[in-house]
């Protein structure tokens, strides 16, 4: 098997209509989506790599990622009579996994398999045979007006390992030769690269956090800021940043960003100034003495706890399929 590394902002193949059926981060914009433009830790030289040793989440490893994909790809239960097909060539519905939306930091490996049934019946039974440790996320179908042409099926982890951010397992289904079906069993692993030692916040270096949420409406935009000058509100605001992991970039669909935020430390001496900005529903962007870090993998805990803080309601969380970060 070998794996196949697609890059960032390659839409899948599923419809708008469909679920979500990835945890793959993004910086999507107010709009609604987009695409996480995360540095990578070792273009910075503010940059350690070994920053973990500041207290922060683990990062995981395209060596990890590999060894669980395979491990999911094993998991899978195929009907009796079942029987592997090599993988060249392709029918054009199983080229390219029936996801492709995958994060920068992510693997993906496959198999193609012949079952000894039609497209919708190799549908049900692979949903009603959801593999173990997992749990059916999505399934769908694609067609012209000749019918249907593929079916799809995921399941996704239910408890990643510690350093992964999302694996899934996702079937494309096709027609196969008298009445079976062909299906394209891909397992994708994402996992959080390391963050950098400069985004680590020291709460006692800052003396203050501005705090600005950009609000959109139906008919203008309005901006509410505060200054907070309390120590137990900075701490909480250092605290949370710090556990967040970083970005595993890639994109995704956002429902409607409605509000945005843009968090500044005041320094206290020769400490650098760190911004965060808010404007997506998976990942926040962090600026430190004007050197952009790596992304942060956030679903909402960022906005949550700002909007209490500024008394604002709107929404700046969670992508769409209800995916979840971290812990």
């Amino acid at each position: 098997m070998r794996d196949e590394h697609r890059p960032p902002g390659v839409n899948g193949r599923w419809s708008p209509a469909r679920l979500a059926i990835t945890g793959l981060a993004a910086l999507a914009l107010a709009a609604g989506c987009g695409a996480a433009p995360s540095p990578r830790a070792e273009g910075h030289p503010s940059v350690r790599l070994d920053a973990a040793r500041a207290g922060g989440p683990p990062a995981g490893s395209r060596a990890q990622a590999r060894r669980l994909a395979r491990r999911l790809l094993g998991r899978v239960v195929l009907p009796r009579g079942s029987r592997p097909r090599p993988r060249h060539p392709l029918p054009p519905g199983l080229r390219r996994p029936a996801d492709g939306g995958l994060a920068v930091d992510a693997v993906d490996i496959y198999r193609v398999v012949e079952l000894p049934m039609p497209m919708r019946a190799a549908e049900r039974f692979l949903a009603a045979h959801t593999p173990p440790g997992m749990t059916l996320s999505a399934t769908g179908s694609e067609g012209d007006r000749h019918g249907t042409t593929e079916r799809n099926v995921a399941d996704m982890l239910r408890k990643p390992p510690r350093g992964i951010a999302s694996a899934q397992v996702v079937d494309g289904i096709v027609r196969g030769p008298d009445g079976r079906s062909l299906v394209r069993v891909d397992a994708q692993v994402s996992w959080y690269p390391a963050r950098s030692a400069a985004e680590y916040l020291d709460p006692g270096q800052y003396q203050a956090a501005e705090v600005t949420a950009t609000i959109y409406g139906q008919r203008h935009v309005r901006k509410v800021g505060r200054t907070f000058t309390s120590a137990a509100i900075i701490d909480r605001m250092a605290r949370l940043l710090d556990s967040l992991p970083a970005s595993p970039g890639g994109a995704t669909t956002c429902p409607n960003i409605t509000v945005t935020y843009r968090l500044r430390f005041t320094p206290v001496g020769s400490a650098p100034p760190y911004v965060v900005q808010r404007d997506g529903c998976t990942s926040d962007g962090v600026t430190v003495g004007g050197q952009a870090q790596p992304a942060l993998a956030d679903y909402g805990k960022l906005g949550a706890l700002l909007g209490r803080l500024l008394h604002v309601r709107g929404f700046s969380g969670r992508p769409a399929g209800g995916v979840r970060g971290p812990g």
